[in-house]
């Protein structure tokens, strides 16, 4: 056999501080054994002061090819030193060793103990003879030794000499197992020194096996979506089922049965932690993310594993050794690479990922160099392999804390970054900035804030779509980036980097700046920034800036007021028609009305004090009620009738949008489930409503809580959002319909997504816009408009309902072209449930018009 099967044989069987990382040590370990051929460990002199001697050179070797009987070897054999480097390749040969001892100037007998590290081998016979009489005979291979219930002392052969006394120990070991080195012998004092030590050490490798399990276990357990530490587990759980019988300190705990089944299949094991290894580092160093092509094919690698985890007890140990032998190289290629390119990435974690490996290799460097005799053998450096291992996982366990912060982090950098525009946005500006810029020295009494306001944003996305707007606002952030951040004035904010400002979606930019010079000075530099880059881009040439200005008073508590500030100021210009308004504090009564509604609207939500109205929908030519449209009101305590315009726009504004929405479903829920009402009533939600992820579970579960026949409730998704074409809200929407849910385009004919989403989704009902309906009889072009809407809706058999009809004309024209149903003043407002209830609903009710 070559070296190179000697190389994969210490692979599988782990000789003494054997592994699956130490390959490339091993490799050097066979051309020690090569050029050490002259040394011999094959004589050995015993007087009163030996106590021990580390068999390290190479012994005296034979073939035995016909199972000749030790009696035979001893007399019939050639023992040569030459034959032992072939003794240590994988085969399945015999072959036997040859120790001479001789005593002299010994006062009395002397115990000796001959101590073997290598506790896999499968066969391993001692034979001792003085002259030619055989004196003692012991079997201690893992296949032959008895099962006994005394404490294991390891693989030892123990014999008494006597003073000039000459024996001779033949050793025959038969294992596709690791070699018979190392060997020590020593007397029995030395030997019951060295066996408590082995025993601190093993009661220390347990104990910090246990630590370990114990505490990723009880992390685990408050982190169960981390799927990593799920595979540290198992890969920890692994290694210590290698060593445990590889070192022996495994049938301190285990049954001997279980122990030695163990041993004999440790290439099972090296499969499973190769797998084990290969799943950690995926989920560790999220090799979805820095490399997704390799990602992919790891997720798909189980099945791979699995076949050849069932494979492996079927074939030979040195068939199995070839393809881990492989898989080693390649599954360490990967894990180090992915590091390498996740660390060089700012992927903190992937350090202590490498750190780990570093011990690995020191531990197997260790082994090899105890086994070339440049360390010395001893307790340590025999387990150096396992300590480094140990090193390792304490190192891993460490950078899976290390990664629950850096995760940590990244939701908190994601919850402050407006992922689209890769800005900071409106949550770090209310929670983060104002210490920030008190950690930096800044007084935040000196800063002010411009808004700049980019008008007609919104229109565009309706015309363009969400998408296109988003990457040509982009553009535009990145080109006005750097000459804002040149102004001496300006005052970056620093998250994942520098930036100049902080978006709040889709058309408003804060910019802080330093009093250090007058505030239109600085707004005129601002904005003819803004106004150059706009004029360059294809789709924002023709838009309008605003801006507005604010500065602290010494009645604010931080920035996070200056753009309620800013916001009123900015609604100030447009009503004034102005380009930019600094804030005055004549404006302080509207923010303070601002402040007292959005107070009052949360206890108002709170106390389920939003009352539901319903404005009635008739067929167009019977006049009789086929249904209503379900509208929120609030009457505030002092100051009445809140208009929904005003409300709903500050719960939108304030995050307050998704709790009314819910209060409306549940009450009309109720109502329905109540009176039992069998016309189609529509529920108003928007896309902030869609894409709440427990939306879809909140309508199952009130749809089941009151019994609701789904089939008489349509949800009008509204387009004030920016409704998108995404297939996350097609996703959402189908699930409504799945639930029994008709659905109804709001505001259908006025923006883009519509039309996309009528031609992708199975529309029950669109909605046109009043603003196609406000004096039809008397603008054409609308009338036609309005018939191609409804020719549209009806290729895409979507029912139709016409809103805002409120004259006799419009009405005529309206039925004139085709229309069905409709809604509006014409016949009657929106009204309070319990008088839609008393007016429409004891009978079929029809107006006379």
């Amino acid at each position: 056999m070559t070296s190179h099967s000697r190389e994969f044989q210490l692979h599988i069987r782990g000789v003494g501080q054997g592994g699956i990382r130490s390959l490339m040590f091993r490799s050097l370990w066979i051309c020690f054994l090569i050029f050490s051929g002259s040394l011999t460990a094959s004589e050995l002199n015993i007087d009163d002061r030996f106590e021990q001697q580390n068999l390290t050179s190479p012994l005296d070797t034979a073939l035995d090819i016909d199972s000749n009987s030790a009696e035979y070897m001893l007399e019939n054999a050639k023992f040569d030193t030459a034959s032992y480097q072939h003794s240590t390749s994988p085969n399945a040969d015999t072959y036997w060793y040859r120790i001479q001892l001789s005593a002299s100037q010994l006062k009395r007998p002397k115990n000796l103990v001959l101590l073997s590290q290598s506790h896999l081998l499968q066969h391993l016979d001692f034979y001792l003879f003085k002259d030619t009489t055989l004196i003692k005979a012991e079997s201690l291979g893992i296949l032959d030794r008895p099962m006994t219930n005394e404490p294991y002392k390891g693989v030892n052969f123990e014999f008494t000499i006597q003073d000039d006394e000459q024996l001779t120990l033949l050793i025959k070991k038969q294992s596709d197992g690791p070699a018979i080195m190392p060997l020590v012998l020593m007397d029995e004092p030395e030997f019951a020194r060295q066996h408590m030590n082995t025993l601190f050490l093993w009661g220390g490798v347990i104990g910090m096996f246990l630590a370990l399990a114990v505490y990723n276990g009880f992390i685990f357990s408050l982190n169960r979506h981390s799927s990593q530490y799920g595979w540290y587990l198992l890969l920890q759980l692994c290694m210590f089922l290698q060593f445990a019988p590889l070192h022996g300190f495994g049938y301190l705990i285990f049954p001997d049965v279980f122990c030695r089944w163990l041993g004999t299949h440790m290439g099972v094991f090296h499969l499973l932690m190769l797998w084990c290894v290969l799943r950690f580092g995926f989920h560790y160093l999220d090799i979805k993310k820095f490399r997704p092509t390799l990602g992919k094919l790891i997720g798909k690698s189980s099945w791979f594993f699995i076949i050849l985890l069932v494979v492996s007890f079927q074939i030979a140990e040195l068939q199995r050794m070839y393809v881990t032998s492989v898989l080693i190289v390649v599954v360490s290629y990967i894990c180090i690479s992915t590091a390498i390119i996740a660390l060089k990435q700012k992927y903190s974690p992937a350090l202590f990922y490498l750190l780990s490996w570093v011990c690995t290799f020191v531990g197997a460097a260790g082994g090899f160099l105890t086994y070339a005799n440049v360390l010395p053998q001893n307790i340590v450096t025999l387990h150096s392999f396992m300590l480094g291992v140990l090193a390792e996982l304490y190192l891993l366990s460490v950078g899976l804390a290390k990664r629950l912060q850096y995760q940590e982090h990244q939701d908190k950098q994601h919850r402050l970054i407006d992922q689209t525009l890769n800005m900071p946005n409106q949550h770090f500006y209310q929670y983060v900035l104002n210490d920030q810029f008190i950690a930096r020295g800044i007084d935040i009494k000196r800063v002010k804030l411009i808004l700049i306001y980019v008008e007609g944003l919104d229109h565009l996305i309706s015309t363009l779509g969400n998408e296109i707007v988003t990457v040509e606002t982009n553009t535009l952030l990145s080109k006005v980036a750097k000459p804002i951040s040149e102004l001496p004035w300006q005052l970056s904010m620093s998250l994942d980097q520098e930036h100049f400002g902080v978006c709040i979606p889709p058309q408003q930019t804060l910019i802080f700046v330093t009093d250090d010079e007058n505030t239109e000075t600085q707004i005129e530099k601002v904005l003819h920034i803004w106004q150059k880059q706009l004029a360059s881009s294809i789709y924002f040439s023709d838009l309008y800036l605003r801006a507005a200005s604010a500065n602290l008073s010494d009645g604010d508590d931080g920035i996070s007021s200056l753009h309620q500030k800013a916001y009123m100021a900015l609604l100030e210009a447009q009503k004034s028609g102005l380009k930019w308004r600094q804030f005055n504090e004549k404006m302080t009564e509207k923010i303070e009305s601002h402040v007292r509604i959005l107070h009052d609207l949360r206890l108002a939500i709170y106390d389920q004090k939003i009352d539901i109205y319903i404005q009635p929908k008739f067929d167009l030519h019977t006049n009789i009620v086929v249904g209503g449209e379900a509208l929120m009101r609030w009457t505030h305590p002092s100051l009445g009738m809140i208009p929904p315009s005003e409300f709903i726009l500050i719960a939108e504004q304030s995050g307050l949008i998704h709790s009314l929405t819910r209060i409306a479903i549940e009450k009309m829920f109720a109502w329905v489930a109540m009176r039992r009402v069998d016309i189609q009533l529509s529920i108003n939600i928007s896309v902030l409503d869609l894409r709440q992820k427990d939306f879809i579970d909140f309508l199952q579960f009130k749809r089941d809580e009151f019994s609701v026949d789904a089939h008489y409730i349509t949800f009008e998704i509204t387009e004030s959002q920016e409704l998108e074409n995404s297939s996350e809200l097609i996703k959402r929407v189908c699930d409504i319909k799945q639930l029994g849910f008709a659905i109804s385009i709001d505001d259908f004919g006025t923006g883009y997504s519509s039309m996309a989403y009528l031609s992708q989704l199975n529309i029950d009902e669109v909605k046109i816009d009043m603003m196609f309906v406000k004096s039809i009889e008397n603008n054409v072009t609308n009338q036609k408009i309005v018939r191609i809407l409804l020719n549209m809706a009806d290729v895409f058999g979507a029912e139709v309902v016409i809103e805002g009809i409120e004259t006799h004309k419009e009405l005529t024209v309206i039925k004139r072209l085709g229309g069905k149903v409709g809604q509006g003043y014409y016949w009657s407002p929106a009204i309070d449930i319990k008088k839609f209830e008393q007016q429409y609903l004891h009978e079929t009710h029809s107006i006379e018009c």
